[in-house]
């Protein structure tokens, strides 16, 4: 009998009938499978003050918003005022003028009359933004050391580094005797109301709502909390 022909050997390169085939050039492959559900998020390593903050929101939602409001109306009472500002403002320009190295004749640089000129733009001197506010206090900068400020700074700066120095040592001067001769003392109904509104008679003790089993509350070694006193002295 005739022996049947030996079967062609497979080509270079050719998927064989005991390995998978390969997929075809430009074909993308089977998307990884999904990543499982990332846990929650945890506040270990985030301060004792997030993790309090957390269960307060969790457990006294009306409370803790109350203490927001409140910390944000503290903040904003405690911002720096437009005079404070301006004060800054002049210390980092003269601060500029003197880091600037010698050169005859003493000219001063360009860096500190493009800040000068910054600065009016910023708090709306020369173009009357600062004289038409709703505050008084921001007419009365813009009628006062704003305007000397323009005069004498910037529309027509001296021709000398160390005059113009002076001038500018004058005007902060002026703005921190104005400073420290406003009064140290505040009434909360004019700062800050909410911390009027957020009076109680009574306070809550710490652990009334722990459980039964705990060590019983005695009212005799609490204080009491009345009432805030109406004045509060700035630091």
């Amino acid at each position: 009998a005739e022996a049947a022909p030996a079967a062609p050997a497979p080509a270079a390169g050719a998927p064989s009938a005991s390995s998978p085939a390969k997929p075809p050039v430009g074909a993308s492959a089977a998307a990884p499978a999904a990543a499982p559900d990332s846990p929650p998020p945890s506040f270990e390593g985030k301060g004792v003050a997030s993790r309090i903050l957390a269960a307060l929101r969790g457990s006294h939602p009306r409370l803790t918003a109350q203490v927001d409001a409140l910390c944000d109306a503290l903040e904003t009472s405690l911002l720096p005022t437009l005079t404070e500002r301006l004060l800054a403002a002049i210390h980092d320009v003269i601060a500029l003028a003197l880091g600037a190295p010698p050169s005859p004749p003493d000219t001063p640089p360009p860096a500190v009359l493009d800040s000068l000129k910054a600065l009016d733009r910023h708090f709306g001197f020369s173009s009357g933004a600062a004289a038409r506010a709703s505050s008084a206090d921001a007419r009365a900068l813009a009628a006062g050391w704003g305007s000397t400020l323009v005069r004498e700074c910037v529309a027509s700066p001296p021709p000398v580094l160390s005059e113009l120095l002076a001038r500018l040592d004058t005007i902060r001067a002026g703005l921190s005797a104005e400073l420290a001769s406003r009064p140290r003392t505040a009434q909360l109904e004019s700062t800050c109301w909410r911390l009027l509104l957020s009076q109680q008679p009574l306070v809550e003790m710490p652990g009334q709502y722990a459980a039964s089993d705990c060590e019983p509350i005695a009212p005799e070694t609490h204080e009491l909390i009345d009432r805030l006193q109406g004045g509060g002295r700035s630091v």
